[in-house]
């Protein structure tokens, strides 16, 4: 009875002291884990409003378990591999420490990617560089033919040319002579003169209208051949060069003259012509447009 009860006895204390060792080790296991610091995430701010060439340190936060002080999490975040991107450098840029510059207006998205134990986290900081409108660029007067140059584009922009919230507008005071589309390309319908309005409206609120202004489109048939009858003239007698183009109804524009005997008869700018003395001089006549041909002033007496 007595070794029964000493081998009860014995058994007991063994079981006992195997219960405070897995009491022990769970409570080492838990203050392990609670001196562990597990970074669960990372995040940047969702939003940054930034002016031209301004620039910012993007810092990350952590989503943090186990041992959050300061110390504890700067050492686990330093073994993270953290990646840095933009989606647009032409309007910011940002290096792998995550400071972002600011070039241009526009939008930028920085993209920070990290991998942690089991997984692979992204946060994602819209970048807004916001630029300020001024006016509109546009040419004073373009000039088309229908048959000649029929279209071009205004190369209208807003000022600067990277203003942030603006868009242009186009439209024509008389489609019958000229029409412009989204893009600003004015194209020659028929002759005459009209106007192209371009306007700068909010990107927020398109009846805001920001500015307005009108391009003066001049159009015109440019003739395909020139032609001028000859001119017969008695000394000290004056004239002027018949021209004539195809079609009738073309515009040559301002023409040029070459007189190849001087000492025969004089031209001035408009074709008038003035007989000095008898014989027969040449005249080349060109238009604007390259085209040319040549007549004979005759002086008899």
């Amino acid at each position: 009875m007595s070794g029964r009860s000493n081998l009860s006895r014995s058994t007991y204390i063994a079981l006992v002291i195997t219960a405070a060792v897995l009491v022990l080790a769970m409570m080492a296991g838990i203050i392990a884990l609670a001196l562990r610091t597990t970074i669960n995430d990372v995040s940047i701010p969702s939003v940054i409003n930034l002016e031209k060439g301004g620039q910012i340190q993007l810092t990350p936060e952590y989503d943090v378990t186990g041992n959050k002080n300061e110390d504890a999490v700067a050492k686990a975040a330093e073994k993270l591999n953290l990646r840095w991107e933009s989606s647009n450098e032409e309007v910011a840029t940002v290096d792998q420490n995550g400071f972002v510059r600011s070039f241009s207006g526009g939008d930028a998205y920085i993209t920070l990617s990290a991998d942690l134990s089991s997984k692979q986290v992204k946060s994602i900081c819209h970048i807004y560089v916001n630029v300020a409108f001024e006016e509109i660029y546009a040419p004073d007067v373009v000039e088309l033919s229908i048959n000649y140059m029929p279209s071009i584009n205004l190369g209208a922009h807003p000022v600067p040319e990277d203003s942030t919230g603006v868009r242009l507008e186009y439209s024509s005071a008389n489609p019958g002579v000229a029409t412009v589309d989204a893009n600003g390309t004015v194209t020659a319908t028929g002759d005459g003169i009209c106007s192209i309005i371009v306007s700068a409206v909010s990107r927020q609120d398109p009846s805001d209208v920001l500015e307005k202004i009108q391009v003066r489109v001049m159009v015109t048939t440019v003739p395909s051949s020139i032609q001028a009858e000859n001119l017969i003239l008695h000394p000290g007698e004056q004239g002027r060069i018949p021209v004539s183009s195809e079609p009738e109804n073309a515009d040559t524009g301002d023409l040029t003259y070459i007189v190849s005997n001087q000492s025969v008869c004089s031209v001035d700018n408009s074709g008038n012509v003035t007989a000095i003395s008898i014989g027969t001089s040449t005249v080349i006549i060109s238009d604007r447009y390259g085209h040319t041909c040549s007549m004979q002033v005759i002086v008899t007496d």
